[in-house]
């Protein structure tokens, strides 16, 4: 039987298996991803990340949903590919580079006894054209337009994306929100409900199956959109 050599991490509840490719080879990841991801059966995570060389940067990571499906970005698994990528010497920078299928990305480090004990990554600047985030449509910003699911259901949503797509929307209660379904017929859909001027609650829906504990690409996306809803109504005064 073949063996294989992964580290389990995890970023704020946000959890993936990761494997070392600078020594290991994964031939069939989205097969891998599927059986490794599964929390009765396999190791139990939200998806798989590869480590690998990178030709235009420090080191590159492939992340794999559950599902199998790859994804664009993670900030919490990237952040966890910095500590690996340092304290296993593959890479002694800081900061250090990443490549992602949404661009390279800078993680500065904070170490303790030559181990990384926290990090910081720049997610560049939001998307909110709708070619960039995807959407088809007028080249123009998706900002509190009506979204109709049918007859009986429509929602105001403002769209962003920081690797991965998010149609956000704000509700008065989360909990009177048919969420799965809605969420669903939408996609990536982030829902937040105020709860004064300076909190929220957010809760999203993925497009994959099971969706994580938490994602730090969400957070992003719903503080980005909050403060251009307060910008723009700032300005309207």
């Amino acid at each position: 039987m073949d063996t294989l050599k992964f580290t389990k991490m995890h970023g704020i509840g946000n959890d993936y298996v990761y494997v070392n490719c600078f020594h290991e080879v994964v031939e069939d990841p989205v097969g891998l991803s599927k059986k490794i991801s599964d929390r009765h059966f396999g190791v139990g995570s939200d998806g798989l990340i590869l480590i690998l060389p990178s030709e235009i940067a420090d080191c590159k990571m492939r992340i794999f949903n559950a599902d199998g499906s790859e994804a664009q970005m993670c900030g919490n698994g990237i952040r966890c590919v910095a500590k690996y990528v340092y304290d296993h010497a593959l890479v002694r920078k800081n900061p250090l580079t990443v490549e992602t299928l949404a661009g390279i990305k800078t993680i500065e480090l904070y170490t303790k006894n030559e181990r990384v004990c926290s990090a910081r990554v720049n997610m560049g600047r939001p998307k909110l054209m709708r070619p960039e985030i995807p959407m088809v449509g007028a080249e123009t910003q998706v900002v509190d337009e009506m979204l109709v699911l049918n007859e009986n259901t429509s929602f105001r949503v403002t769209c962003v994306s920081m690797g991965n797509p998010h149609c956000v929307i704000f509700v008065d209660d989360l909990k009177q929100l048919h969420i799965e379904k809605d969420g669903k017929a939408i996609g990536a859909t982030g829902n937040c409900q105020l709860i004064d001027g300076r909190q929220f609650q957010r809760w999203s829906r993925h497009r994959t199956p099971g969706n994580p504990w938490r994602s730090g690409v969400d957070d992003i996306e719903a503080h980005i959109i909050l403060v251009k809803h307060w910008l723009e109504r700032e300005f309207a005064k």
